[in-house]
């Protein structure tokens, strides 16, 4: 029986490598789908959804990564298409968390100071804090590029890792070619390219001196962004739902892969004053995220990681500043999302901070106490990981979300075949998912347009078609009568009538 026992012992410790991440990723991932959004929500979501079911092009940058496995999730056999779209970015949500515990184990795994069993722990729970952080999370319940994104950042870091770790050159290749890859999820991965480029840079120099090595290098990465000439030929073919309007010229071509022509001003549009004050707003949001007590964990492992492995740290920490430099000058509606990659990095430096902490009880405590103050220091985490859980549920739970697919569907049930509604982002692309993907009214035209241009096209439409719009402007009330249409808890349709003359 012992020699039973003991066979059974090395069995779990050999295949704990296996069964701890696929364990993280069925716990975390069942978690998502008890909380996933259930049909298509407004904005970029419902426009990423259809683009993936009909390999369209979306709004720059494109994200042709993103359109590609979006459509594989498309084909699964069941669920609406939108559900399926949904489900990719909860898949990915686990998947990311799944890696972040690798990560964190391998990091602290280096330093070889803590038995292997406590190692583990430390990245269980540290990849937990991440799963149930309030942007993160809520980003994995409904069709977005931010689970996407992240996996991508923590892939990249693993392959760092391994290369940084083995010194086999087969893992930087991988590194190159998904970095590449990564572009097409999000282009905002070029921010951390001075991170990427030094931490090479200081674990081994040589291999950018070497031709051979540089010239696969670039090949690989040429392969991942490549991508982005899939977008030059699709847009030829004019697909259903295509942001370009129509073949691209190579200079068009450029401007919607970079995103230049229309967020260029977006980006540095604030001044110093006005930096200093979204400082403010950046550190509220990690704080909403992971709490005090999760910041001062994370302040531990920076210091600790700086002087132990102070090229990890470097990494991570110019990674952090790239995130946080351009978006603190980015003028967009969802900003609290765009710093998840510093979430992510702080939920690295908080595994570490546990890990220096653990580290000091054990050489700074009697045998005795030493049990008892780690008993009671994991307990506390495991509190930590609860409260996080119970503060955001309600705000990740998109589980009832239906109100942008009732006021899509109602609307386009109810308005005749030979009308036109014109909107503009907020609501159109949830038209368009209904419209062209389950054939709701197909004959409907959907008009997507800024509201300034409304009053235009109700006078260029009003003499052809059934006009309606989704929001009573006043420029059109002011030559126009508009009459509600339809009232729902969801929304308000309006038709346009013209005024009767007394």
């Amino acid at each position: 029986m012992p020699n039973t026992k003991s066979k059974f012992a090395d069995f779990i410790k050999a295949k704990a490598e296996v069964f701890i991440p696929l364990f993280i990723f069925l716990i975390i991932f069942t978690n998502y789908l008890l909380f996933l959004a259930p049909s298509v929500t407004p904005f970029d979501s419902a426009e990423l959804i259809v683009v993936s079911a009909v390999l369209g092009i979306p709004h720059p940058t494109g994200y042709p990564v993103y359109t590609w496995m979006g459509y594989l999730f498309t084909l699964l056999p069941f669920g609406s298409v939108a559900y399926r779209v949904n489900l990719m970015s909860a898949f990915f949500g686990a998947v990311t968390v799944t890696l972040l515990y690798l990560l964190i184990f391998n990091i602290i795994k280096i330093n070889k100071q803590v038995p292997l069993v406590h190692a583990r722990i430390i990245s269980i729970i540290s990849a937990l804090l991440f799963a149930f952080s309030r942007a993160f999370w809520s980003g994995n319940e409904f069709t977005e590029v931010y689970s996407l994104n992240t996996f991508f950042i923590c892939l990249m870091l693993l392959l760092l890792l391994k290369w940084y770790e083995k010194d086999n050159i087969k893992f930087l290749y991988c590194f190159s070619f998904i970095y590449g890859l990564s572009f097409g999820a999000h282009a905002s991965s070029v921010l951390f390219a001075p991170a990427f480029l030094l931490f090479i840079i200081l674990k081994d120099y040589k291999v950018l001196l070497k031709p051979k090595k540089l010239l696969i290098l670039g090949i690989l990465f040429f392969i991942g962004i490549s991508q982005f000439f899939y977008i030059y030929f699709r847009a030829l073919q004019n697909p259903p739902l295509n942001y370009a309007g129509g073949p691209l010229s190579w200079e068009g071509w450029w401007c919607l892969i970079t995103g230049l022509c229309q967020f260029k001003s977006h980006m540095f549009a604030f001044s110093l004053s006005e930096i200093f004050d979204r400082g403010g707003l950046y550190f509220s949001f990690l704080i909403t995220n992971f709490t005090f007590f999760g910041i001062v964990l994370a302040l531990v492992g920076v210091i600790s990681l700086v002087k132990k492995s102070y090229k990890i740290g470097i990494l991570l920490i110019l990674m952090i500043l790239g995130n946080f430099w351009f978006f603190i000058q980015y003028i967009t509606g969802e900003l609290y999302y765009m710093f998840i990659p510093s979430y992510l990095i702080l939920a690295i430096f908080i595994g570490y901070g546990i890990f220096e902490l653990v580290l000091f009880v054990k050489s700074h405590t009697k045998s005795c106490l030493k049990n008892c103050l780690l008993a009671l220091f994991f307990i506390l985490l495991l509190f930590f990981i609860s409260h996080l859980y119970v503060t955001n549920l309600e705000y990740a739970d998109k589980s009832h979300d239906f109100s942008a697919a009732n006021y899509g569907y109602s609307v386009l049930k109810s308005v005749p075949e030979n009308s036109i509604i014109i909107t503009d982002w907020e609501y159109s692309n949830t038209f368009i998912y209904f419209k062209l993907i389950e054939k709701v009214n197909p004959q409907v035209e959907i008009n997507n347009c800024d509201k300034g241009s409304w009053l235009e096209q109700v006078k260029r439409n009003i003499n052809k078609k059934e006009v309606f719009l989704t929001a009573p402007l006043p420029e059109v009330l002011g030559e126009y009568a508009l009459v509600p249409y339809l009232g729902i808890e969801d929304g308000t349709l309006y038709k346009v009538e013209k005024k009767t003359k007394r």
